[in-house]
């Protein structure tokens, strides 16, 4: 976690997780993706739709 400038979590609970987990650091920003962790291990439809996401948030947040 002390390397990352963004992390990004499909669902709020993962977020409070992580801050929990790591209190005892200064995170970086965390971002909630809106994906229902629902889905099956390296689901095709999850790996698409993880990509989609994870790479407009990239753009958006660094103009890659």
């Amino acid at each position: 976690m002390n390397w990352a400038d963004l992390v990004l979590v499909m669902e709020p609970d993962h977020s409070a997780k992580i801050k929990e987990l790591y209190r005892f650091l200064e995170l970086p920003k965390i971002e909630t993706l809106h994906i229902p962790d629902e889905y099956e291990f390296m689901d095709e439809d999850l790996v698409e739709l993880l990509s989609d996401k994870i790479n407009e948030r990239v753009s958006h947040e660094f103009g890659i």
